[in-house]
């Protein structure tokens, strides 16, 4: 059993890893608004088609405002870190077991 102590994450690395777990609810949003704007469009009804316009916009804002949070959470993160301890892993190294005789 090793014990490592995170002490640093890197704030791009944390702004990929937000976006790659925002990626489906805002594919949803985008998905829910531009089916309102086509149905809007079809049925030709002027609300609906206003009301789908910001779920076709709130995907890409919302990505940038998580990602940024997500910045700032690992900025804080990396100073309290340095201060007072990061966060402490225990990580077992599991093997198979070693059999003796492999060549009979």
């Amino acid at each position: 059993m090793k014990d490592y102590e995170v002490l640093e994450i890197n704030k791009k690395s944390f702004f990929k890893t937000t976006i790659y777990f925002m990626i489906i609810p805002t594919l949803l949003l985008f998905i829910v608004g531009l089916g309102m704007v086509v149905v809007g469009l079809i049925i030709k009804e002027t609300f609906i088609v206003v009301m789908g316009i910001p779920y076709l916009i709130m995907p890409v804002i919302l990505i940038l405002i998580y990602g940024l949070v997500g910045m700032l959470v690992a900025l804080v993160y990396n100073k309290l870190a340095r201060r007072f301890g990061g966060l402490e892993l225990k990580i077992v190294d599991k093997t198979p077991p070693v059999e003796a005789n492999y060549l009979s």
